[in-house]
């Protein structure tokens, strides 16, 4: 992930030794918040994110991935299964 994006879950580890793990809320110039956490970026030492998806997008590509491969299918495999050896 290049890019951090409001609703992104992060775990950030401060200079001071401070642990936060929340749903980022906000990004501005100076730092991000959420859960009423608000962390400059100076005070960042490590941060991780992840991004969860909504389920309507994992319908989304399992529904493109099935066409895919009926597309596939019918063009590439079936018309071969067609042709006899004489």
């Amino acid at each position: 992930m290049a890019t951090l994006e409001v609703g992104d879950v992060v775990k950030i580890s401060t200079r001071s030794g401070e642990a936060y793990e929340f749903v980022l809320e906000s990004i501005g110039e100076s730092g991000m918040s959420g859960a009423g956490i608000t962390v400059t970026y100076d005070q960042i030492d490590r941060i991780e994110a992840t991004r969860k998806t909504s389920s309507g997008d994992v319908v989304k590509v399992l529904g493109a991935s099935a066409a895919l491969a009926a597309i596939i299918y019918y063009l590439l495999i079936a018309p071969w299964q067609r042709l006899t050896l004489l």
